[in-house]
């Protein structure tokens, strides 16, 4: 599968980079795999959801939410240069996904789980994965397209990359 050739390429890299930067004796982590990181669309909140569960992704679309695609690849478990990536919803019903377990404490958050790990630099076979944020209805919008699809039309603004994912 070509994702986990790239995958592996990362850590590799990754190591490397690491190895480099005076710590020793690193070994290299051993991912078996990578896990799809699938972006579901609920057009009645306007939510752009992700999601690692492929369970979860079969049964959203039974609860009003549109399959958009596989968005990009993560790692499955840590390892060196990862970071989590971890998922939260809001109280419209909304989510929103950071690398810090505890982003701007706002009434109504809560806490669902890591996604998975991605890269916190970037390094061959990976991009940077975007967020764009509608301050108007605080939604977010996460993708790998440098334009961001059709987000600026959408009155998001880009908020910076989170981190780096193979696509």
């Amino acid at each position: 599968m070509r994702p986990f050739v790239i995958f592996a390429a990362l850590v590799t890299s990754l190591v490397g980079l690491v190895g480099t930067s005076g710590a020793k004796g690193l070994q290299p982590v051993q991912l078996s795999d990578t896990i799809p990181v699938y972006r579901l669309y609920n057009p009645g909140n306007q939510d752009h959801l992700l999601t690692s569960d492929a369970n979860e992704a079969s049964e959203l679309p039974y609860q009003g939410f549109g399959y958009e695609g596989i968005e990009f690849y993560a790692a499955p478990r840590p390892g060196p240069g990862l970071m989590p990536l971890y998922r939260f919803s809001q109280a419209q019903g909304t989510h929103f996904y950071h690398t810090s377990q505890n982003p701007a404490r706002r009434p109504g958050v809560r806490y669902e789980g890591v996604l998975g790990y991605i890269a916190q630099q970037r390094i061959p076979g990976t991009r940077p994965l975007y967020r764009w944020h509608n301050p108007q209805q605080d939604l977010y919008f996460y993708t790998t397209d440098r334009r961001g699809e059709a987000a600026a039309i959408n009155q998001y603004r880009y908020d910076g990359v989170v981190g780096y994912v193979v696509k």
